[in-house]
C-alpha cells in the first residue's frame, strides 16, 4: 500500500481533473471521443448503455472485452472494475482497480480503488486511499462527488438526535397517552452503535425496558414541550476476521428462540424451505454469506404501502419495503439456523440534510461478534456508517395483519405512525438530526 501510493505524485493527481475525467459519475463516460476503430466503439457504447441501465453483469462482459483487445485505457479498467464490484466479484475488481492505478495514476483511478475495497468491505484499506486521497483534496475536480461517496460509507459519525415532545401537538394524536409518553432512544450496545441521551424542560422522566430496549417514560411540564436528545456515534466496521463457525447447541437461550417461527415469519412453509436448500453452505459463515448474496441479488425493493407483511408473502412476490424485504430475510436465516430479528430505528441520512427517514432492517446473531446488522447492500458482516441508527428491536413484522410484538407496539407507533412526513401531525420540528462530527 504504501509503496504504491508513492508512485503516486501530487502532479499525477492532478491529471484526473483534465485529461482524464470523463464525466460527473461512473455511469456518464462518454467513449465517442476516443476515435477508437468502430467495432471497439461499439463496445464501449453498449457497456455504457448497459451500465447506464444497471445491467452490470451485461456491462462488465463488454468492458471485458474491450479489455481483452488489449486496451487499457483508464475508463475501461476503471468501468470493468466498478461494474465487477456491483457483481460482488470483490477479488478481481479490487485487482484491476490496482492495476488500473499503476498505469493511469490520477484521481479516478484512486476513487475506484477506494469503491473496490469500501465494496468489498475492506474498509481498513479504503480508509488509507481516502485519507491520502484527502491530503491532495484541491486536485479532486469532477471525482468530487465520487470520494464524497466513499467518505460517507466509511467516516465514523456522531449524531445528535432530538424528539420534540409537544403535548399540544401530541395531543392530536388519538392512541397515545398524553400525561406521558413511551420514547425509544438509540440502542446503546449495538458493536458498532454507541449512545447517550439528555432530557431537557420535562417534569420528569424514567427508563423503562420493553423487550429489552431501552426506552423513557417523559412527562412533560404542562403544556410546555420536553426534548430528548440522543448523541449516537457510528464506527463502520468489518467483522468478519472475528466471525467464528457455530452450531445450534452454542447460542445463548435468547438467541435460540428467534429460530422460530414468530408472528408472520412462517419458517416451516415449504417456500423458505426451498430457498434454505440451495442456500444453505457446509458452514454457518458460509450459509450466512449465500443468504445475504442471494437477498442482495433478487429482493428487490418496492417502496409501495403495499410491500409489507409477513416472510411468506414477501417470498412469494420477491419485493417489499424496508420491512418486507427484511421479513423475507430474516425467515430464510432462521429457517437457516441463523438467529435473526427486525430492528427499527433511522436509515439514508443523505449528507447534511438532517432530514430522518424511518427504517426496518435485520440483525442476525454470531456467537463470536453479538448482533449484526444486514441491509441488503453492504457486505456481508460489515456495517457501514451511511445506513442506520438502530432506537429498538423486535421479532415480527407489523405491516402484517394481526402481526407485531405487542410488548413493542407502542414504540412502534411513536416511532413510525408519530413523526414520518405525511403522517397526523408530520415532521415540522419534532424530530431532527445534525451531524456534528465526522472523521475519517
Amino acid at each position: 500500500m504504501n509503496r504504491q501510493l508513492a508512485e503516486i505524485t501530487r502532479r499525477q493527481l492532478m491529471r484526473s481533473a483534465g485529461a482524464t475525467a470523463l464525466g460527473t459519475a461512473l455511469s456518464a463516460l462518454p467513449g465517442a471521443a476516443f476515435g477508437q476503430e468502430n467495432a471497439t466503439q461499439a463496445l464501449l457504447d453498449q457497456a455504457f448503455k448497459a451500465q447506464g441501465q444497471g445491467d452490470f453483469a451485461a456491462a462488465a462482459s463488454l468492458f471485458r472485452q474491450v479489455y481483452e483487445t488489449g486496451r487499457t485505457d483508464e475508463f475501461v479498467l476503471r468501468g470493468l472494475a466498478w461494474n465487477l464490484s456491483r457483481l460482488w466479484k470483490h477479488p478481481e475488481a479490487i485487482r484491476l482497480s490496482l492495476e488500473n492505478n499503476r498505469r493511469n495514476p490520477c484521481a479516478w483511478s484512486v476513487a475506484q480503488i477506494c469503491d473496490a475495497y469500501i465494496s468489498a468491505g475492506d474498509y481498513d484499506e479504503g480508509r488509507k486511499w481516502l485519507q491520502y486521497a484527502s491530503k491532495n483534496e484541491g486536485q479532486w475536480g469532477n471525482v468530487r462527488p465520487v470520494f464524497e461517496s466513499a467518505i460517507e460509507q466509511i467516516a465514523v459519525k456522531t449524531y445528535v438526535l432530538e424528539y420534540t415532545l409537544d403535548p399540544n401537538v401530541l395531543a392530536r394524536v388519538p392512541f397515545l397517552r398524553h400525561q406521558d409518553f413511551l420514547c425509544p432512544v438509540p440502542i446503546p450496545d449495538l458493536p458498532y452503535q454507541k449512545s447517550q441521551y439528555e432530557v431537557v424542560g420535562a417534569q420528569s422522566f424514567k427508563e423503562e425496558i420493553r423487550a429489552q430496549n431501552r426506552c423513557l417514560r417523559v412527562t412533560p411540564e404542562g403544556s410546555k414541550p420536553a426534548i430528548v436528545r440522543s448523541t449516537v456515534t457510528i464506527t463502520p466496521t468489518n467483522y468478519r476476521s472475528k466471525v467464528r463457525d457455530f452450531t445450534a447447541n452454542a447460542l445463548p437461550k435468547e438467541a435460540q428462540a428467534l429460530l422460530k417461527s414468530t408472528r408472520n415469519v412462517e419458517i416451516e412453509n415449504s417456500l423458505v424451505q426451498a430457498i434454505v436448500v440451495k442456500q444453505k453452505g457446509k458452514t454457518s459463515t458460509e450459509t450466512i454469506d449465500n443468504i445475504c448474496q442471494w437477498d442482495h441479488f433478487h429482493l428487490k425493493y418496492e417502496g409501495s404501502g403495499k410491500q409489507g407483511g409477513g416472510t411468506v408473502a414477501v417470498l412469494q412476490r420477491m419485493t417489499g419495503h424496508c420491512e418486507g424485504l427484511t421479513s423475507g430475510v430474516v425467515g430464510v436465516l432462521r429457517a437457516a439456523g441463523i438467529p435473526a430479528r427486525f430492528v427499527r430505528g433511522y436509515g439514508a441520512i443523505v449528507g447534511k440534510s438532517g432530514v430522518p427517514t424511518m427504517h426496518s432492517w435485520t440483525e442476525f446473531y454470531i456467537p463470536s461478534v453479538g448482533w449484526i446488522q444486514w441491509d441488503g447492500e453492504n457486505a456481508p458482516f460489515t456495517v457501514p456508517a451511511k445506513i442506520c441508527i438502530g432506537t429498538f428491536r423486535y421479532t415480527s413484522p407489523y405491516d402484517a395483519p394481526g402481526a407485531g410484538d405487542p410488548e413493542t407496539l407502542d414504540l412502534w407507533n411513536f416511532e413510525a405512525v408519530l413523526f414520518p412526513e405525511g403522517s397526523v401531525v408530520g415532521q415540522s420540528g419534532n424530530v431532527h438530526f445534525k451531524r456534528i462530527k465526522q472523521e475519517l
